[in-house]
C-alpha cells in the first residue's frame, strides 16, 4: 500500500451478503442492503435471459492485468441436455472464462425445495466457492441462490 503497487481484482466471493448490507443503495438502481455483483457474475439487477450473451460479454474481457480470481455463477436449466452442457463448457473453457460455478437446476425447483424439503434431500448448489445441499442453508443463503440470473 504505501508507496507499493495496487492490484486489482475481482474479489466479491462470499463477501456478496455482507457488503450488499453494508452498502447504501447505488445509481443503477441496487437498493441499500441488496447484494452486490459477484465477482464478474452479471448483476442481478438486470435479467439477462440467454447464457451466451454472458459468455461472449465475459470473452471481451482482458483478464491480463487482474489479480485474483475471475468467478461466474451460471444457473442453466435442469433440464438441459447432456451435449448443450459439454457445448457451454467447452465454449467457456475457449473463451477463457477461468472459474465456473454451475447450476444446472430450475427456479420452481428451488422454490418447491424450499417448501418441501423433505422431497429434495439430495438437491445440490454451487454456492460461493463451496458446494451444499440446498435444503441445509440458511434461508438467506436460499434467497441469494435464487435472486440470480437464471439463463436459457
Amino acid at each position: 500500500m504505501y508507496g507499493g503497487k495496487i492490484n486489482l481484482g475481482y474479489l466479491t466471493y462470499t463477501k456478496i451478503r455482507f457488503w450488499g448490507e453494508q452498502t447504501l443503495a447505488t445509481p443503477n438502481e441496487r437498493y441499500n442492503g441488496d447484494y452486490i455483483a459477484q465477482v464478474l457474475t452479471p448483476s442481478r439487477l438486470k435479467k439477462i435471459p440467454y447464457v451466451t450473451s454472458v459468455v461472449n460479454s465475459l470473452a471481451s474481457l482482458d483478464k491480463t492485468e487482474m489479480a485474483g480470481n475471475s468467478v461466474v455463477n451460471i444457473i442453466l436449466p435442469g433440464t438441459t441436455s447432456l451435449s448443450t452442457c459439454e457445448a457451454f463448457l467447452r465454449t467457456s473453457a475457449d473463451t477463457a472464462m477461468e472459474a465456473l460455478q454451475l447450476n444446472c437446476v430450475s427456479r420452481d425447483t428451488l422454490l418447491d425445495a424450499q417448501k418441501h424439503p423433505d422431497k429434495y434431500p439430495d438437491l445440490i448448489v454451487r454456492v460461493c466457492g463451496f458446494s451444499a445441499k440446498f435444503t441445509s442453508l440458511s434461508p438467506e443463503w436460499q434467497e441469494e441462490v435464487l435472486t440470480r440470473n437464471f439463463y436459457k
